[in-house]
């Protein structure tokens, strides 16, 4: 089964990305750990491996939070700007 899907945009996206515009490597990994716990994810591991081999070099973040399901994805990750998070935490 071959799905094509595309992104598509909300208007508050342009307020987003101001607001919550990644500055740099550190807070790029900030938020993957805070997306994470978004998750409900008990615990976050991150490894590293061979970071002295630029080309071979991995950071692995692992964690036991709620995955998404391929609707999930479709529906709300794939559209930008979407606000799917907030309603949530004012249901």
């Amino acid at each position: 089964m071959t799905n094509k899907h595309v992104f598509r945009s909300r208007a508050r996206l342009i307020h987003q990305l101001g607001d919550q515009l990644i500055r740099n490597e550190s807070v790029a990994m900030l938020e993957i750990v805070k997306n994470s716990y978004d998750a409900d994810a008990s615990k976050v591991i991150i490894s590293m491996k061979n970071l002295d081999r630029p080309k071979d070099g991995q950071i692995v973040i692992e964690d036991d939070g709620t995955g998404m399901d391929y609707a999930l994805v479709r529906d709300i990750w794939l559209q930008l700007g979407n606000d799917y998070k907030r309603k949530l935490f004012l249901k």
